[in-house]
């Protein structure tokens, strides 16, 4: 089962993001909904090229399982050490398949 990508509205700057949700077995992770990036929302952002793109691992967003880089994954779990539950990660937060989005 692939990741459900509502559109994105351009003109109001919007933005996806991910809740860490605290005290999960393995990398969970669900959508946050949408929001602008005029918004006061804090969010720390991650982005996916770094380390070896060959070496992934599960993690969970809202109970799909959704295979990501191993930094991705480990970063995610350091920052819900740290209590950030507040996510913008390129690697899922951007509708890989859609060119267009990929291209903003």
């Amino acid at each position: 089962m692939a990741l459900n990508y509502e559109a994105l509205d351009v003109e109001s700057y919007e933005i996806r993001l991910l809740t860490i949700l605290p005290n999960s077995c393995g990398s969970a992770v669900r959508w946050n909904g949408k929001t602008n990036l005029i918004n006061s929302t804090k969010y720390a952002a991650l982005s996916y090229c770094w380390g070896d793109p060959a070496m992934t691992a599960n993690i969970f967003v809202d109970g799909i399982k959704t295979p990501v880089t191993s930094n991705l994954a480990d970063a995610l779990q350091y920052l819900r050490k740290l209590g950030t539950s507040n996510i913008w990660a390129d690697a899922l937060c951007i509708n890989q398949t859609d060119k267009q989005e990929k291209g903003l």
